[in-house]
């Protein structure tokens, strides 16, 4: 479990799309009745390395072009994910080009 924060010099609206974008690339899936305009909320099944987890953005628009990321992440079937879940969310952090904070 991870918290992790950023800003990117986009507007909310564009941000989402490519947070979209970015994390269907890392393998994650939306889960659009989670989901909200402002909170997206993806998920990744269980696999042999993995118990499931899922990975949640709540986007703030601090301007007009800038938007605040906040990126909380959970596994599902675990009590600890050994640092993992910090690792993918400034994963996606970077790859989305936002600047970590």
């Amino acid at each position: 479990m991870a918290q992790m924060h950023g800003t990117i010099e986009r507007p909310l609206d564009e941000t989402a799309t490519e947070i979209r974008r970015v994390a269907g690339e890392q393998g994650w899936a939306i889960s659009e009745h989670e989901s909200a305009p402002n909170r997206l909320v993806f998920k990744k099944g269980m696999s042999a390395l993995s118990w499931g987890s899922q990975l949640t953005a709540a986007l703030t628009a601090a301007t007009p072009t800038e938007t605040g990321i906040q990126i909380n992440t959970k596994e599902t079937f675990s009590l600890a994910d050994w640092g993992r879940g910090k690792r993918q969310a400034v994963k996606l952090l970077e790859d989305v080009g936002a600047e970590l904070i």
